[in-house]
This record gives structure tokens, C-alpha cells and sequence, in this order.
């Protein structure tokens, strides 16, 4: 097992990692630019997950060298409070790119409604195709035919 000062380290260097990636996260979020956004939710996530692992082996670490638990438990609410600020940021580019792939969809979604006009004719002058009314002078017919089929 790692040392009690590697691990703190480590934890350190993760938490510059994520200072370091959060600081572009405004940026890519004027842009508007979905996979640069999720990059960014990656490596967030990946980080603030990574951290959490290493947060749980310290205080396993620091129980087993017997320190006070409520120093323990300090040590980690400002773990998690470090962690926070990140979280948020996580949250945000969540909700953004949802709601860019949600306007995304609708626009193709109105784009092919647009696509399915009804078809027109070839002949400038030929009247407008209306089913209704086509089906309404076809029963016309089959009624006048019936009729004159029963006078028969």
C-alpha cells in the first residue's frame, strides 16, 4: 500500500488537475461546443471520482494508525468541500449539453416536417390536390353508379 504522504499528494495533484480543468470549463461553455464540453465533464468526473478512491484508502490508512476519527472526519468534509465547487461545474455542463442535443433534436425534428410538404403538381395550372374533396366526388360517383344500377 501506498504511503499516507503519497496518497495526500496524490489527492493534491488531483485537486490542481481539477482547478486546472475547471478554469477552461467557463470558456467551452460561451462556445457552445458539445464535445469540448464533454471532455471537460470527463475529466472532471474522472477526477472527483478519483480523488473520492483515494479520500476512502487515507482514512482507512488513518484509522489504522489510530488518529482521532474526528480529525478524520474533518480531514475529509474539506476533502468534500473541495470537491463541491466541481461538482457544480459537473451539473452545469450536464444541463447545458442537454439542453443542446434537446434544441438539436427539435430543429432536425422541424427540419424533416419541412422536408414532407405535401407534392405539387408539374402542371402549373393544375389545381390543388385536395384528398378530401377527391374522396368526396369519388363516393359521389360510386353513389351515382349504384343508383343507376338499381333502375335496372
Amino acid at each position: 500500500m501506498a504511503t499516507m504522504e503519497t496518497l495526500l499528494k496524490s489527492v493534491n495533484t488531483k485537486l490542481q488537475m481539477l482547478e486546472f480543468t475547471n478554469e477552461s470549463v467557463r470558456e467551452a461553455l460561451e462556445k457552445r461546443h458539445v464535445p469540448t464540453m464533454e471532455r471537460k465533464l470527463k475529466t472532471l468526473q474522472d477526477k472527483i471520482d478519483e480523488i473520492q478512491d483515494l479520500e476512502t484508502k487515507i482514512q482507512e490508512a488513518k484509522i489504522e494508525k489510530g488518529e482521532n476519527i474526528q480529525d478524520i472526519k474533518e480531514w475529509s468534509s474539506k476533502i468534500e468541500s473541495d470537491i463541491s465547487k466541481y461538482e457544480a461545474s459537473v451539473l452545469e455542463l450536464n444541463s447545458v449539453i442537454r439542453d443542446i442535443q434537446k434544441t438539436e433534436k427539435l430543429s432536425t425534428e422541424s427540419t424533416k416536417e419541412d422536408d414532407r410538404e405535401e407534392p405539387k403538381s408539374l402542371d402549373p395550372g393544375a389545381k390543388e390536390f385536395r384528398p378530401r374533396r377527391a374522396a368526396a366526388v369519388l363516393a359521389k360517383e360510386k353513389i351515382k353508379l349504384w343508383a343507376e344500377n338499381e333502375d335496372i
